[in-house]
């Protein structure tokens, strides 16, 4: 039954939504800016569906346990971005149209949590597949918590970075994200317990990217990340590498990882 569940969402690649977010960044991260196609991890500004019908927290309904099963007996109190892998076999053209095919993976109940993979192709025509993605959403009813770190993570810093409250609100406007956890905080503390709105999870990843583009000074083919923690605004945080992994730590608490990643390189 899930396997039959598609979905189609056209996007036509422009420079003028790659300028957006790197004014939104700023001089915080250098980013190498490609005339004619994009850096693996940009490709997150685009495919965003547009959908009316939304879940309380505001965000697409189509993609809870609930309405994929059809059981409204599902309850979940939030949902969190947890992780994904993104492949790319060819770079996607700016100025041209894509097709993205989306699909549901896998839907796993694992103790009172469910998770969600939700599989993209993306693609110019049927036949050439350009980039591959799959992305991890947990619907949990649990309270928030902080994760940490046990063992001392390797690595040397490489970078620091710092969210702002309008970063956040304004990065959800450049990728059509209504999910209420990053604009509403009377919601976000009221309801699902957070004490501030927070980062989007592509939004950190999108970040952790271009750092490691610019640290590597080569050009990613394939990234495989986890979002283990969630990101608060002004949180200052440093940007570590080691081998090919790199990821987001709390600049003062070295024990507390936001998101890591493993790279793969052409």
């Amino acid at each position: 039954m899930l396997k039959n569940m598609k979905w189609i969402i056209p996007d036509y690649v422009d420079q003028l939504q790659l300028k957006r977010f790197t004014t939104l960044i700023g001089d915080r991260v250098s980013i190498n800016l490609r005339s004619n196609h994009l850096a693996l991890g940009d490709n997150l500004l685009f495919f965003n569906p547009v959908q009316r019908h939304l879940s309380k927290d505001g965000y697409l309904d189509y993609q809870t346990p609930s309405r994929l099963t059809n059981d409204n007996d599902i309850m979940w109190n939030r949902r969190v971005w947890a992780g994904g892998e993104m492949q790319m076999f060819k770079p996607l053209q700016i100025g041209q149209q894509y097709y993205c095919q989306e699909k549901i993976k896998f839907l796993k109940k694992i103790g009172n949590n469910y998770y969600v993979g939700i599989e993209r192709s993306i693609s110019h025509s049927k036949e050439q597949r350009s980039l591959q993605e799959l992305r991890t959403l947990v619907y949990t009813s649990s309270l928030v918590r902080g994760v940490f770190n046990e063992v001392k993570t390797p690595g040397k810093p490489i970078g620091i970075f710092k969210f702002c409250d309008l970063d956040i609100i304004m990065y959800g406007q450049l990728t059509l994200n209504p999910h209420r956890v990053h604009w509403d905080k009377n919601y976000t503390q009221d309801i699902e317990g957070y004490k501030n709105i927070i980062v989007q999870g592509p939004f950190a990843v999108q970040v952790l990217m271009a750092f490691a583009e610019s640290f590597f000074a080569k050009p990613l083919k394939r990234v495989s990340y986890k979002n283990l923690n969630v990101i608060y605004p002004e949180t200052e945080m440093e940007i570590c590498a080691y081998h090919n992994y790199i990821y987001m730590r709390d600049k003062y608490s070295h024990d507390i990882i936001y998101v890591s990643a493993q790279c793969f390189f052409e």
